[in-house]
């Protein structure tokens, strides 16, 4: 049993030492008795503690509260019933399937106000977490969201989710598809999906933005493409985008001249029709692209490429025009949707420029050569 230092105890909290010779300081505030963990020294202890009470009277921290005697599940459920709302529905479902599998499980029994920046960083670096880097930096953003919302609402004084580099890129990249390498598998495809894959490539759609476009979402008038909404999985009603990314894009005019030439052909086309059509006239689908472009590869002798490497090859396109990064977010979705919103009426002239200019470099790369001095700038960047 802890021993408490006759006659001897600091101005704040209690200090007692243990039986493994290490001190033991703790504080009571509001009822609720916290343990700040244990020190070598007596004199150690009564620093961190004089360093907690000094915050506490500054108001750089709140004091903690019986709400933080509460467990986690039980604000993760608040959180998903009140600001958790906004997510999108696949959002919410990821986050709250890796919350439960990887997070709840651990920190069980645990009062909120007791899971510190130190056992953060220990779940973090557990061998089951290591193993599985990506589920790990999700479900710490995740718990990051849980852990401010806890704040917010006066349960913990601060975030303990203050793990080092967390927001690293873990995912194994992936090889590089040239444009020589687009060109010799669009080649083995078949129309109407040989079209598709060079209208993804100039546009940067994913997968089910291309699935979900109607007519009113393309501009013929100026040769844009408005992505706002995703299908995930086939038969499923179409959803938000990724991030809720939501942007129009100017698409590459050689991708888009032959969408032109296929619109002008149709007869009785509404805007709310589905853009693309297989051969027999039905909506295309995932499960569509994705056979034609496994077929085309492995004729192509190019199978180590995914569907998704298009989107990739577009971008690094774009990006080499050197027309600025920011434009290159802009027209792959990887800003906020506030962010997109916010430059997508202001940029789009310049990005039409850029898309003239990746086109330019497009053609170059495929040997038709383009002269430098003819490719459209912008000089606002």
């Amino acid at each position: 049993m802890p021993r408490k230092k006759a006659g001897r105890q600091p101005r704040y909290g209690t200090i007692d030492v243990l039986p493994s010779g290490r001190w033991r300081g703790r504080y009571r505030a509001n009822g609720v008795l916290t343990n700040l963990g244990t020190f070598e020294t007596w004199e150690d202890a009564e620093e961190a503690l004089a360093k907690v009470q000094a915050r506490f009277t500054l108001g750089l921290e709140k004091e903690p509260t019986r709400k933080g005697q509460n467990g986690l599940e039980m604000v993760i459920d608040q959180y998903f019933k009140t600001r958790g709302k906004k997510l999108s529905e696949r959002t919410r479902t990821e986050n709250l399937a890796s919350l439960n599998n990887h997070v709840v499980s651990y920190f069980k029994g645990i009062p909120l106000n007791q899971i510190d920046r130190w056992k953060i960083e220990v779940w973090w670096h557990t061998p089951t977490m290591e193993k599985r880097p990506v589920a790990r930096r999700n479900t710490y953003f995740a718990l990051r969201s849980i852990m401010n919302y806890a704040v917010a609402r006066g349960y913990i004084a601060e975030n303990p989710c203050q793990v080092e580099d967390a927001g690293a890129t873990v995912a194994k990249d992936r090889p590089y598809m040239s444009p020589a390498d687009f060109d010799r598998i669009v080649a083995q495809a078949p129309q109407p999906a040989r079209m598709i894959f060079e209208f993804m490539l100039g546009s940067h759609a994913r997968l089910g933005e291309v699935v979900a476009l109607t007519v009113a979402d393309v501009s013929l008038e100026l040769g844009t493409v408005a992505l706002v909404r995703q299908i995930r999985k086939d038969g499923e009603a179409p959803a938000g985008n990724k991030y809720g990314s939501k942007r129009t894009v100017t698409v590459f005019p050689s991708s888009f001249a032959p969408v032109r030439v296929m619109l002008a052909s149709r007869i009785g086309t509404k805007p709310s029709d589905p853009l693309f059509l297989r051969e027999d006239g039905s909506p295309i689908t995932r499960t569509y692209l994705q056979y034609h472009w496994r077929k085309a590869r492995e004729k192509a002798g190019l199978p180590q490429f995914h569907v998704h490497d298009i989107r990739h090859t577009g971008l690094t396109i774009a990006e080499g025009t050197g027309q600025g990064i920011k434009n290159v977010q802009l027209r792959g979705g990887h800003s906020t949707t506030a962010a997109a919103l916010k430059y997508q009426h202001a940029r789009l002239e310049a990005d039409s420029g850029m898309a003239d200019a990746a086109d330019a470099a497009l053609q170059l790369a495929r040997g038709q050569l383009v002269p430098r001095a003819e490719m459209p700038k912008n000089e606002t960047d």
